[in-house]
């Protein structure tokens, strides 16, 4: 087809520059270089044009209205012409001048054929043409102008897609690539300055293989996007990988091969909360994590360990990139975590650094293991972070206890119900205590007694201020007493005399064989006192009711313990009051051989006739002496006092 150029540029021919535009008919002046003419045909699509290598020279004896030789098309100067009668074609070969046109000696018209025609063939003539008009002296005049034309042409004929080839780069010039995740490269050809239209890259093929395979695997791409679905590469694999790609007008270039890597860089983490702090139970544990690849976290393992030395896995390979977790830890006290990541190869990094925290929550109920029956039960469990336990026992008849051990401090974990239960149902419970005072829940478990024998022949009867008792059986070993539900004795005769009942007295008789079980009776004396006395714990007994005139008198007197608080503007103090109540007694009486000095700072049981009856600490004494007689007095307040009286283990 014809070629009829209507776009010329002038290029440097060293950094393909476009350094001017040209229009068909204009000229241009240009330093001395070697540049390049670009043709462009009237679509713009199909790119010709002819590489000249032309160099700009300087023509001292010129006049610019005279002697200017041009280029029809893009009215460039040249410096010089081929002589007449021959000339070089733009294939290469040489041609005559076929035609000569004069006007005067001087003036005319030039003109050369390179033979081809233009229409046919898509190639330029070229039209040399001097300027008709000259100076009227018919000379050149010499002038200080110096106009920089185009000279030598290289008659090479190239496509533009020749000269300037097709080539293409990728975003991704090597390296790590998740193989989980799809990838997109972005493909771009490279741009010429010197073209009208850039390549456009229509779409392409993805090779890759692993560096140990001999073929190439692919996936194909439209446009100039690669995205490569996820899964496409083996985790922990090297392969080598390349782009091919094809341009809108059917050139294809590549991509130099790279290395791709799927094996992600070892995983480093670090704990971060909790450190030194104090939980509840409810554990947020939390870390960086690192590697070389940027990449995220695959999965975790989190240790603990009480003591930083022997370590129990509670979160074991979870997969996540979150660094945290949350952890319910049961146990209480001090607590050493560590925490290790895996890369995204799956493989394990090194445990970090232990972090430590106390976790204060009440401990996990103790397990009940065991009932060992008998008339005392025993009871075993298991228990973790026990400092301290507390066993009770309750009638499931009635729901009330009938033995509390209270807080009983040790890390046991097996304790005697240390009292003869009837026969009955009862519910056995179990708490424990940790180091830091929080309680667990009761662990519980129901249990039917059995080890009571049938009741066994006794007598009990008051007499002489005292209590007498006799029992009418060989086939027991000793003997428990218990008054108003306290216990008071423990004998292995068969008989006892009690000294310390007062008024109505409820007792409770056990009797133990060599087996531990038991047999028990339940009595009620009354002990009525006709006479005020004074019993010591040894069992002396001072009568405190007789006096020199026969006025037996005590006096008794009930205090509360209280703090007056005053408060600046009220007129009358603030009392707050405790629940001690002090109750106290006075007694007045004939003390001849003065025993009752030796009482005083001592606890001893006062009964008198009016039906009072405790123990009492002597705080006080005091002494009269008349001819008429001595006078004694004694206060005594009320204490607590318990028989130093145990059931035997």
């Amino acid at each position: 087809m014809g070629f009829k150029p209507v776009k010329v540029f002038l290029i440097n021919s060293t950094s393909n520059m476009v350094l001017s535009e040209l229009n068909p008919n204009s000229q241009i002046t240009r330093n001395a270089g070697e540049y390049i003419l670009l043709l462009y045909d009237a679509n713009a699509m199909n790119i010709y044009g002819r590489a000249f290598r032309q160099k700009i020279v300087v023509s001292t004896h010129r006049v610019p209205s005279c002697d200017e030789w041009w280029i029809s098309y893009a009215n460039l100067k040249l410096a010089s012409i081929p002589s007449v009668g021959s000339a070089v074609r733009f294939d290469g070969t040489a041609k005559a001048i076929t035609t000569y046109y004069g006007k005067g000696s001087n003036a005319g018209t030039y003109s050369y054929d390179d033979g081809l025609n233009q229409s046919a063939n898509g190639y330029v003539c070229y039209t040399v043409s001097p300027q008709a008009n000259v100076a009227s002296s018919g000379g050149y005049v010499a002038g200080p102008d110096q106009v920089f034309t185009l000279s030598d042409f290289d008659l090479t004929y190239q496509r533009i897609d020749t000269a300037y080839p097709f080539s293409i780069s990728s975003s991704f010039s090597g390296g790590y690539k998740n193989p989980a995740k799809a990838f997109t490269v972005d493909l771009s050809s490279a741009y010429y300055s010197a073209i009208i239209s850039q390549y456009q890259i229509a779409g392409g093929t993805f090779y890759y293989k692993k560096t140990s395979a001999s073929s190439y695997q692919t996936v194909s791409f439209t446009g100039s996007s690669a995205t490569v679905p996820a899964n496409t590469f083996e985790n922990g694999s090297i392969y080598d990988v390349y782009f091919t790609a094809q341009s809108t007008s059917g050139a294809s270039a590549s991509t130099d091969p790279v290395t791709l890597s799927t094996v992600d860089g070892p995983a480093v983490v670090s704990p971060v909360s909790p450190n030194n702090e104090v939980t509840y139970g409810d554990i947020t544990y939390s870390w960086n994590y690192s590697n070389t690849t940027g990449e995220t976290q695959y999965a975790f393992d989190v240790q603990t360990s009480p003591d930083g030395t022997t370590w129990t896995t509670v979160l074991d390979h979870v997969v996540s990139s979150q660094t945290r977790a949350e952890y319910t830890q049961t146990s209480a006290g001090d607590t050493y975590w560590r925490v290790r990541g895996y890369n995204q190869n799956d493989v394990a990094g090194a445990w970090s650094s232990e972090a430590h925290y106390i976790n204060n929550v009440p401990p996990q109920p103790p397990v009940i293991l065991e009932i060992v029956p008998g008339g005392r039960i025993s009871v075993r469990w298991s228990a973790e972070n026990q400092i301290s336990y507390r066993l009770e026992v309750i009638d499931a008849s009635t729901g009330q206890s009938v033995y509390d051990s209270g807080d009983v401090y040790g890390t046991e974990s097996f304790a005697l119900v240390n009292t003869y239960l009837p026969n009955g149902n009862y519910t056995i419970r179990v708490k424990i205590s940790n180091i830091y005072g929080k309680e667990s829940s009761w662990a519980s478990t129901n249990y039917n007694q059995r080890a009571e024998l049938p009741a066994f022949q006794y007598s009990a009867v008051y007499t002489n201020n005292a209590v007498s008792i006799n029992i009418a059986s060989d086939e027991f070993e000793s003997f428990y007493l218990l008054r108003n539900g306290e216990l008071v004795a423990h004998f292995e005769e068969t008989t006892y005399t009690d000294l310390f009942a007062s008024g109505e007295t409820n007792y409770k008789l056990i009797a133990v064989n060599s087996e531990d079980n038991f047999a028990q009776v339940t009595f009620t004396i009354n002990a009525s006192v006709p006479f005020a006395r004074l019993i010591t714990p040894d069992g002396q007994v001072l009568m405190v009711s007789e006096r020199w005139d026969n006025f037996n008198n005590v006096e008794q007197s009930e205090n509360s313990r209280y703090s007056a608080n005053e408060y600046l503007g009220a007129s009358t103090p603030e009392h707050l009051f405790s629940k001690m109540r002090v109750k106290r007694f006075t007694r007045a009486f004939y003390d001849p051989n003065r025993i009752a000095r030796q009482l005083l700072g001592t606890v001893a049981f006062y009964a008198d006739e009016y039906g009072n009856g405790d123990w009492v600490a002597i705080t006080s004494y005091t002494r009269a002496d008349s001819w008429l007689g001595d006078d004694t007095k004694i206060e005594m307040e009320v204490t607590t006092r318990k028989e130093d009286v145990t059931y035997a283990v």
